[in-house]
């Protein structure tokens, strides 16, 4: 491949858009918990905790412009956050 080739192909590559799918999906299928986080760590599942598939899935709608969530203590707001700021640092930096 030549230089001009290689250097299109990583323009393309980064004028890609988005993927077409959700923060929720993007967490069971890229994220893993540290063993420190929470009770166990290991892959992500949205069946553990399905209440916070909506609050994650909330910043895809652009209409949206601040998600308020009421909420108690240690439910996993954190690795919500967690999950969002990787979706966008890995799909739309």
């Amino acid at each position: 491949m030549t230089e001009g080739a290689s250097i299109f192909a990583a323009w393309l590559s980064a004028a890609e858009p988005p993927p077409s799918f959700m923060v929720s999906e993007w967490a069971e299928a890229c994220r893993v918990l540290p063993e420190s986080s929470g009770a166990r760590g290991g892959r992500w599942r949205n069946a553990t905790t399905p209440y916070l598939v909506g609050i994650m899935d909330a910043v895809h709608d652009v209409r949206t412009r601040i998600i308020a969530v009421t909420k108690g203590a240690q439910i996993g707001c954190s690795e919500v956050l967690h999950n969002v700021i990787g979706y966008f640092v890995e799909h739309d930096p």
